[in-house]
């Protein structure tokens, strides 16, 4: 079985796309979410990874699990195709309509050909400072 990549870089932000001449747009990168409320949605939300030292057939799914390790949501999976190991590889995925049930701590992990890479990627979500739950 071929090893997973490495995972260079790793930016979550409100969305991420790739224009027509091969850029890659990275907008409102953070690391916490605020509401004034739980459970609460977050619209849009998308990851952006740089891979090293991959080749071969990769399928990559990004999962969000709570503290528990439970596993909240699956971003649609993501079919890559790699053929020079020595070349770094850019890529994102946008979800739609996260839904956070409590302020707390959240990981996203990323998983390719169902192996998961390491480490775990952390955000929180936060209550805004006095608002009710």
């Amino acid at each position: 079985m071929q090893a997973a990549p490495v995972i260079k870089s790793f930016l979550i932000a409100d969305s991420v796309f790739q224009t027509g001449d091969g850029k890659w747009c990275v907008i409102g990168v953070f690391e916490k979410i605020y509401s004034p409320r739980f459970p609460c949605m977050h619209y849009t939300l998308g990851v952006f990874m740089k891979l090293a030292d991959a080749e071969g057939n990769y399928s990559v799914v990004v999962e969000l699990h709570d503290s528990s390790d439970r596993c909240l949501a699956r971003m649609s999976p993501l079919k890559l195709h790699v053929t020079d190991r020595t070349a770094e590889l850019d890529f994102g995925i946008q979800t739609f309509g996260l839904f956070l049930p409590s302020p707390g701590v959240y990981f996203l992990k990323v998983f390719f050909n169902g192996e998961p890479a390491h480490p775990d990627i952390r955000f929180e979500a936060c209550l805004v400072e006095g608002s009710p739950v």
